[in-house]
């Protein structure tokens, strides 16, 4: 990472979602809702294995295609797990991200959230952040009853690379600026996907990620201060 850069002439701003809008990851959230159900040492087990391979994950150490399919296998969360989750990562909104929303979109930037996470967390949050629902891309969760047992296998962001080929396919206005904590959202910069990539490290800071970073902030509103 060299000088500070000025991204005043960025059209568009894409985020994620996890650790970065939000201050916790969701399949986190629903492993301790859904392991709640099981036992206490059951319940341990499954939340210290999800949030290890999350970890690993998002240093770029597993391939999120693998690392997803893997924890919702054993998170297998029904439908009020989802719903419980969801209250508890809105309230987990990181300080300052509406304001930076409101900001650059009367900047007339372009707005969007990619995310690995699922839509049935990350939508309605993103939705009431003031993105645009056409704006929002996530993961789909796929349901037997009630009972998520995986996730859409067409879905780009099921697959390696997703973020970027999504990105791509968007013919986004440019330049255009990522914004994230993980090795996924690294790559969208480095796979030229977007001109520049800035690690928001608020929640997590991940020194693989921060190194091939062009920006780092530690606060929305720090954030702002490069446009």
């Amino acid at each position: 990472m060299g000088d500070p850069i000025n991204f005043g002439q960025t059209r568009s701003v894409i985020f994620d979602f996890d650790s970065t809008l939000v201050s916790l990851e969701g399949l986190d959230v629903l492993a301790s809702i859904a392991g709640s159900a099981r036992g206490p040492e059951e319940k341990a087990e499954l939340e210290m294995k999800v949030a290890e391979l999350t970890r690993e994950t998002m240093a770029g150490n597993v391939p999120f295609p693998e690392a997803l399919i893997r924890r919702v296998g054993w998170i297998r969360p029904d439908r009020r797990d989802v719903s419980r989750a969801l209250e508890v990562l809105k309230r987990s909104i990181e300080p300052g991200v509406k304001e930076a929303i409101h900001f650059l979109r009367d900047r007339g930037m372009k707005l969007l959230v990619v995310s690995g996470g699922v839509a049935d967390l990350v939508r309605p949050i993103s939705l009431e952040l003031g993105f645009a629902g056409e704006n929002i891309f996530s993961n789909e969760l796929c349901y037997e009853g009630d009972v998520a047992v995986g996730v859409d296998p067409e879905n780009f962001l099921a697959r390696d690379q997703g973020k970027v080929h999504l990105i791509r396919g968007q013919s986004l206005p440019q330049p255009s600026v990522m914004v994230g904590d993980g090795a996924t959202d690294l790559e969208v910069r480095e796979h030229g996907a977007a001109s520049y990539f800035v690690a928001y490290v608020g929640v997590c800071n991940r020194p693989e990620v921060v190194r091939g970073a062009d920006q780092v902030v530690r606060s929305f509103s720090e954030l702002l201060s490069f446009f």
